[in-house]
């Protein structure tokens, strides 16, 4: 009884060995596959003699017949899967493989050792992940804040240039160019700044090597460096500008508006002339525009002073022909015998006046640039005097048509106007007052019936104009001009041999143009 109970107690036990050779040498098979997929196959060798050596110390502990039955159930020869490959009981075996699994295969009597198999290569690659190149991102044309004026546009030949160096006029009218001025006290890093029009049809993108110092000018140049002949571009871009006009913009490297010039309307109020190719430039001691005294204007040099415009041609049915000369005057009839003592003669009349300017004068007006823009209105101020007029403190005030006042703007302090300049208020409203370089703007508007006043800081009347018809009480002079500007009129006054008209009537003073 004491026998028996033995006996069994041994075959436990010896079973139970038999259970953890046989975990622990199914475990090594697939920490050997992981490791010889990633060391290679010293490593998978190593670890086959190991269970070769456990395997032959397992054979001799199971070698009585009791056991062979649970050997048979343990098959170390069984294809190990991998753990990223999926079993598939469709795989056959290659003829090497299957012998050698029969040689191993306990039921033939042969070895347990497993047979080895195909080592996985894993290939871990050392480069860096490519970069994409990704497109330069342009500002917004659409921001409208205020513009910095750090730098500014300061002459554009929108109008090419003059003929000459065996280049004929339709070739030079490709020959145009941009100036910038840096008008801060330092000079600037430009990388990263753009110059971009409202069509997409410019694109200048500066880079490390752009700067301007104070003061001084950069040029860009269409296409090539011919287009100013003699003098070196900064920097040469493409596309060119319209000469029907162009809205145009600076910004900084932080997308932040420098400067706006719009002439989208076209470059007739600002100037320059596409016959005699005078560019377009910035006044010297403000932010209007002028066109240039030079035929060509004056690229990397201080710009010109400011032109009046020329007197209107008279209407004589053909304004583009020369009159003939004069006939010769008839020789003088022989003087008379002297009276005896003759009376004085009475004084001269004083011809018919155009008043001898001696105030401001309101010289243009705008009320509307068509649909949608029926707010792009602007007032231009004339000083025809010898000296800069301190206007600090001074205001501009309309009446609609039935009477109703309202402020447009009082300017603020150090608001001046230069001898024979203009001064310009425009309405603010998506960036209108700043392309035009306006010196004050607001969001006030005017429109058709309405009058308007310059008044001096103490309330004192300096000049009144009125157009349409229907008015209750307006600020006119005379009477007011009986029709209201049209889309992109402009109402100005008329000048006489060169000098502004000033009758103190409004509908005899002013023109439509």
């Amino acid at each position: 009884m004491d026998e028996d109970f033995l006996n069994k107690s041994r075959k436990t036990s010896r079973k139970r060995i038999i259970l953890a050779i046989s975990s622990f040498l199914i475990a090594s098979s697939f920490i050997s596959l992981a490791f010889a997929g990633y060391f290679g196959s010293e490593v998978e060798g190593f670890f086959e003699k190991g269970q070769a050596l456990i395997s032959g110390t397992f054979k001799d502990i199971v070698s009585s017949g009791e056991n062979l039955e649970l050997l048979a159930e343990i098959d170390l020869s069984s294809r190990v899967l991998s753990p990223v490959e999926p079993p598939n009981p469709k795989i056959i075996p290659a003829p090497e493989e299957r012998r050698s699994s029969e040689r191993a295969s306990p039921k033939a009597g042969g070895s347990l050792n497993q047979v080895p198999r195909q080592k996985q290569e894993v290939s871990v690659s050392s480069e860096k992940p490519a970069t994409l190149n990704q497109p330069t991102k342009l500002c917004s044309f659409e921001i409208t804040q205020n513009p910095s004026r750090e730098v500014i546009f300061n002459e554009i030949a929108w109008m090419g240039s003059p003929s000459g160096g065996g280049k004929t006029a339709s070739e030079t009218a490709s020959d145009e160019w941009l100036e910038l001025k840096n008008n801060s006290s330092g000079t600037i890093d430009l990388s990263g700044w753009e110059v971009l029009d409202s069509d997409g049809g410019i694109k200048i993108i500066f880079d490390a090597s752009d700067k301007i110092e104070a003061g001084k000018f950069f040029l860009l140049e269409r296409t090539n460096d011919d287009s100013v002949p003699g003098i070196a571009a900064n920097k040469i871009y493409s596309g060119g500008l319209s000469n029907s006009g162009e809205w145009l913009k600076v910004f900084n490297s932080r997308c932040e508006l420098a400067d706006s010039l719009d002439a989208s309307s076209g470059w007739g109020f600002f100037g320059g002339d596409n016959i005699t190719k005078q560019t377009l430039e910035r006044n010297l001691n403000s932010l209007g525009w002028h066109t240039s005294e030079k035929v060509g204007g004056t690229p990397k040099a201080e710009n010109s002073s400011l032109v009046p415009p020329p007197p209107p041609a008279q209407a004589n049915g053909n304004s583009g022909a020369s009159a003939p000369p004069p006939p010769p005057p008839p020789p003088p009839p022989p003087p008379p015998p002297p009276p005896p003592e003759p009376p004085p003669p009475p004084p001269p009349e004083p011809p018919p006046s155009t008043s001898t300017l001696s105030h401001l004068v309101i010289a243009e007006v705008q009320i509307t640039a068509g649909t949608g823009k029926a707010d792009n209105d602007f007032i231009k101020i004339y000083n025809p005097g010898s000296e800069t007029l301190d206007v600090s403190g001074w205001k501009l005030r309309k009446r609609t048509q039935s009477g109703t006042e309202s402020s447009i703007r009082v300017f603020p302090d150090g608001s001046r106007i230069e001898a024979n300049g203009y001064f310009l208020w425009a309405n603010s409203d998506e960036g209108f007052s700043a392309g035009l370089g306006a010196n004050v703007s607001s969001t006030q508007t005017i429109a058709a019936n309405n009058s308007i006043a310059l008044l001096k800081s103490d309330g004192t009347l300096v000049d009144a104009l009125a157009w349409g018809s229907g008015h209750t009480n307006p600020f006119v002079e005379g009477a007011a001009y009986p029709e209201n500007p049209g889309a992109l009129q402009k109402l100005g006054r008329k000048s006489v041999s060169g000098s502004i008209k000033d009758t103190d009537n409004n509908a005899e003073d002013f023109e439509l143009r």
